[in-house]
């Protein structure tokens, strides 16, 4: 179950208001200053390696680096949280899975630029997958790698091809194999994650099963209200269409050969990332499609 701060630990305070935000952000700057060592009851050695400020200057996340237990010739190990009082509270985490390659790692966005989302959400990414914590509550909400992504051209949510599982010297999925797509919306999975969740599952993130494999990444319409997907599926290609509700909206046929070997690779062929973008770009391509059927 999920708990908040003050449940984890009666004696911290929920956040900086429950202190002087002066003494607050002067005790945060000296560290980032010095990015000394320190020690305080209940904490090991730490040092702060990058503190991430909304615009407002009224939240704040920090990563921070803890020697590796397996010595100083080792990498040492980053973890996301908040300095409260100089204690390092490490952020209740929803992003990890099953799939231990499915987690993207936590020190990767020391080399990303930051963005918030009203005031309260942070947010990076890359070219592997998304990053998305809720300073408010101290909870990383979304931290993954994806087969693909999205951002919605009109609103600060994301679709995704979530991480395909699959042993490490596998090269193609099975026949049967359906891809799904995640809606990472901020708000969303922060109201989603105060519920007693399934432990390992994204169970807080919009999910679904498309009807087969998806060849690239989904497109978005230009105003942000619908998304389409171009999939595989006993050898015939289709573009399905999807609202951002992740409710099948339309679906047609498409004349693109791809092989079974391409179709079912463990990863997206980016070779085909055009052909499929100018398909699903197209405003004639779902103009005699099939609509489908309101759930």
């Amino acid at each position: 179950m999920n708990t908040s701060l003050a449940e984890q630990n009666p004696h911290l305070p929920e956040g900086p208001h429950a202190m002087s935000r002066f003494l607050y952000k002067a005790a945060v700057l000296a560290v980032a200053l010095t990015n000394s060592s320190l020690c305080y009851a209940g904490n090991e050695d730490f040092s702060v390696k990058k503190i991430f400020t909304s615009p407002s200057s009224h939240h704040d996340l920090v990563v921070v680096a803890y020697p590796s237990p397996l010595g100083a010739k080792n990498p040492p190990i980053e973890k996301i949280g908040k300095l409260l009082n100089g204690i390092f509270v490490e952020a209740t985490n929803l992003a990890h899975t099953v799939y231990t390659r499915e987690y993207h790692g936590n020190g990767w966005i020391l080399d990303q630029a930051d963005h918030w989302i009203a005031d309260r959400y942070l947010w990076a990414a890359d070219e592997f997958g998304l990053f998305v914590a809720d300073a408010e509550t101290n909870t990383i909400l979304f931290n993954n790698v994806l087969e693909a992504y999205a951002k919605n051209p009109a609103a600060d949510e994301w679709v995704a091809i979530r991480f395909r599982p699959s042993a490490r010297i596998q090269e193609h999925l099975e026949e049967k194999f359906q891809d799904s797509l995640l809606f990472v919306d901020p708000a969303h999975m922060a109201a989603q994650s105060p519920r007693d969740l399934p432990e390992d599952s994204l169970a807080h993130v919009k999910s679904m099963r498309i009807d087969g494999v998806a060849l690239a990444p989904p497109e978005w319409a230009a105003d942000g209200s619908r998304f389409a997907v171009l999939v595989w599926k006993n050898g015939a290609v289709s573009a399905l269409q999807y609202d951002t509700n992740l409710r099948e909206t339309a679906r047609t046929a498409i004349d693109l050969q791809v092989d079974r070997e391409t179709a079912l690779s463990v990863w997206l062929k980016k070779d085909l990332a055009p052909a499929a973008k100018k398909i699903l770009s197209d405003p004639g391509t779902f103009q005699s499609a099939t609509a489908s059927p309101s759930p």
